[in-house]
């Protein structure tokens, strides 16, 4: 299990994370830090190791720690992929999927770019 895996654990608890300890703790800058989050959890999400509420939950969580409780932001990359946990959570009526299947053609589609 990596330092990463720790911190999803974390905040799947519904711990608030502390991104600028979080990235010490991992030896990354607090930005480089969300980035291998964002990407950890897609990853694990896709692997079905993370359940998609876990997975939105803890996605949900960095974009708090990276805005509400800090100045750090997060990447357009790891935004991407927050916005397509984030787009599962609607109702839409545009005539693609919702929920889990929105979230998984957005993250293919996030990863391809």
């Amino acid at each position: 299990m990596s330092i990463l895996d720790d911190f999803i654990d974390v905040a799947a608890a519904g711990a608030r994370l502390d991104l600028a300890t979080a990235a010490a703790a991992a030896g990354l800058s607090p930005s480089g830090f969300c980035d291998e989050f964002a990407r950890r959890v897609t990853s694990l999400y896709l692997s079905d190791a993370l359940t998609w509420d876990v997975a939105d939950l803890v996605m949900n969580e960095l974009h708090t720690a990276a805005y509400a409780r800090s100045e750090i932001g997060l990447s357009e990359a790891a935004t991407l992929l927050f916005e397509a946990f984030d787009e599962g959570e609607y109702l839409h009526h545009d005539g693609l999927p919702d929920g889990e299947p929105r979230t998984r053609a957005l993250l293919a589609s996030a990863l391809n770019e």
